[in-house]
C-alpha cells in the first residue's frame, strides 16, 4: 500500500490508454484555491458541458408525487456501495468508475447529490472511502471542476469522519490529478490519500472476495500480475481476515488451528469450546460491554485506536487471556464483538435466509404485526439452533443498549445500522444500497420485538450448555 507520493516506474502497466487533461479544466487549475475558498463563486455549478447542475440540499429532496427522492437514475449503476464495516469498525464506502456511464447521459451533480444522499447515512460515523479507479476514460470522467465542486460542497462532517480514502488501480493520469489537487487542499486532507496498486492489498481492509467488484477489474489486476510476472496472491485468495500479526516486521503468520478465534466457523469453536456454543470471545466481550458499557455514548459506533483492537484479536487467537480492564476503553470489547460476526466465513443469520429476510421488507411500515410474525418464523424455525444461541445472546445485549438509548444515543436503528451487514450478507458479494435498508428494517425489527421473536424452545442439550 502506498502513499500519494512518488512511486515506481512499473507501477502503472497496462493502465487503459492515458487521457489528456480537457482544456477547460486547464484553465481552471490557476485559480482553484480562490475557488474552495470562495462560497459564493457560482462558476463551479457548471458542469463540463456547460450546462447547470444542481446542488444537494440539506433536507431530502422530493419527486413530482412528493415521495423522497432515492436518485434511482443514478444508484441503478452501482457506482457507489457500502460494504459494511472494514478492519477497524469503519464504513466502508466502495466508488466504482467502471461503472460510471457517459459523461453526457448522466447529470454530474445528481451524482454528487447521490453520494452525499449515501454518505448522509453513515457520516456521522467514521468511514472509509475506496475508490476503484480503473474503468475511468475521457467519455465518463467527472472534470476537474466537478471534483472541486465536489471538495467545496461536502462539508466539514464529511471531510471530519473520512478517515482514509483510497485509490486502487491509479493511472498516471488519477496521479497527474492529484498531484494538482493535494496543493489546493487541506495538508490534513491530503494525508489521507493512499494509493493500492493491486487489488490483494484492499483485503487489508475488507475481504475481497466479498465485494461486487466489476469483473474487468479483475481482469486488469490479472494482467497486471501477468506482466510483471509478481508472485503475489491474487485477488481472489483474500488475505485480510483472521490473520494474525505476530512478526516484528508486521508479516502474516497463521496459528494452529486449536487458538485460532476469528474466521472460524461456529461449530469448530463450539468443539473446542466443551460444547458451548456461544464462542469465547462473544461470551467474554459481551459481559464487558454489559457490565462497562450500557450507558456509554456512541457504543458500537465509535472506533477505538486500530492497533490495539489488532493486539487483542491477536491475544485471542494466540490463545492468551484477554483483560478488557486493563485496556481502559470499552469501544474495544465493543468493536471486537462486531468485528467476530463480521470475520465469521457464514453471517450467522445464514446465506441460505438471506433472500427471504430481505423480502419481509416489504411488510415495514405497513404491517408490524405481519411482520413481527414473518421474523420470528425464520428465527425459531428455519435458523440453525447454535446460530439461534449465539444470535440470541447477542441480541439481548443489544437489547440492552436500546432501552439505554437516551444516554448512549443507539436506538434500535442506530444499532442495526452498525450491526446489520456484520449478521447478513449475500453470497460471494456485498450487499446493495437497496438491501443495506432492508437489511436495517430486519434487524431493527428484531431488536423493537426482541422478547416476542426469540422465544424458541431449545433442545435438552442445548439448555444444559448454556
Amino acid at each position: 500500500m502506498d502513499e500519494s507520493g512518488p512511486t515506481s516506474p512499473d507501477a502503472d502497466l497496462f493502465h487503459e490508454p492515458e487521457v489528456a487533461l480537457d482544456g477547460d479544466d486547464d484553465t481552471l487549475v490557476p485559480n482553484a484555491r480562490l475557488k474552495l475558498r470562495d462560497p459564493s463563486d457560482d462558476s463551479l455549478h457548471t458542469s463540463a458541458t456547460g450546462s447547470r447542475t444542481s446542488t444537494a440540499p440539506t433536507t431530502p429532496v422530493r419527486n413530482k408525487d412528493g415521495l423522497e427522492d432515492t436518485y434511482e437514475d443514478i444508484a441503478r449503476h452501482k457506482i457507489i456501495q457500502i460494504a459494511g464495516d472494514d478492519m477497524v469498525g469503519r464504513k466502508l464506502v466502495l466508488f466504482y468508475c467502471s461503472r460510471m456511464p457517459p459523461s453526457k447521459e448522466y447529470d454530474q451533480g445528481r451524482l454528487l447529490q447521490f453520494l452525499k444522499y449515501t454518505l448522509d447515512q453513515y457520516v456521522e460515523n467514521d468511514y472509509t472511502l475506496v475508490v476503484f479507479q480503473y474503468g475511468l476514460t475521457r467519455s465518463n470522467r467527472p472534470s476537474f471542476n466537478w471534483l472541486v465542486q465536489v471538495y467545496k460542497e461536502l462539508e466539514r462532517k464529511y471531510k471530519k469522519n473520512l478517515k482514509a480514502l483510497y485509490i486502487v488501480h491509479p493511472s498516471n493520469v488519477v496521479k497527474m490529478f492529484w498531484g494538482i489537487f493535494k496543493h489546493i487542499v487541506s495538508v490534513k486532507f491530503s494525508r489521507k490519500v493512499n494509493y493500492m496498486h493491486h487489488l490483494y492489498e484492499v483485503n487489508e481492509l475488507y475481504r475481497v472476495d466479498r465485494l461486487d467488484i466489476p469483473d474487468d477489474v479483475y481482469d486488469h489486476e490479472h494482467r497486471i500480475i501477468a506482466q510483471k510476472g509478481a508472485q503475489q496472491p491474487g485477488p481472489e485468495k483474500p488475505v485480510g481476515t483472521a490473520v494474525f500479526y505476530d512478526t516484528e516486521d508486521g508479516s502474516k503468520v497463521s496459528k494452529p488451528a486449536m487458538n485460532r478465534q476469528f474466521g472460524v466457523p461456529l461449530r469448530e469453536l463450539k468443539e473446542r469450546n466443551g460444547g458451548d456454543p456461544i464462542p469465547k470471545v462473544v461470551r467474554e466481550t459481551s459481559i464487558y460491554v454489559k457490565e462497562h458499557g450500557l450507558s456509554t455514548e456512541g457504543i458500537f459506533r465509535r472506533c477505538p485506536n486500530a492497533l490495539t483492537v489488532k493486539q487483542v484479536q491477536q491475544k485471542y487467537n494466540n490463545g492468551e487471556k484477554v483483560d478488557f480492564a486493563e485496556l481502559l476503553d470499552v469501544h474495544i470489547p465493543a468493536l471486537i464483538l462486531k468485528t467476530f460476526f463480521r470475520e465469521l466465513p457464514e453471517p450467522i443469520l445464514t446465506v441460505e435466509l438471506y433472500d427471504e429476510m430481505l423480502r419481509i421488507h416489504a411488510l415495514y411500515m405497513q404491517d408490524n404485526d405481519a411482520m413481527v410474525i414473518a421474523c420470528k418464523k425464520i428465527i425459531c424455525e428455519k435458523l440453525p439452533e447454535d446460530n439461534y444461541i449465539v444470535l440470541n445472546h447477542l441480541m439481548e445485549l443489544l437489547y440492552l443498549v436500546m432501552e439505554h438509548s437516551e444516554r448512549n444515543k443507539m436506538t434500535a436503528p442506530n444499532l442495526a445500522v452498525v450491526f446489520g451487514p456484520n449478521l447478513m450478507w449475500p453470497k460471494d458479494k456485498a450487499a446493495s444500497l437497496s438491501a443495506l435498508s432492508q437489511i436495517n428494517s430486519f434487524i431493527t425489527t428484531l431488536l423493537y420485538n426482541y422478547k416476542d421473536i426469540f422465544t424458541r424452545e431449545l433442545s435438552s442439550t442445548a439448555n444444559t450448555q448454556q
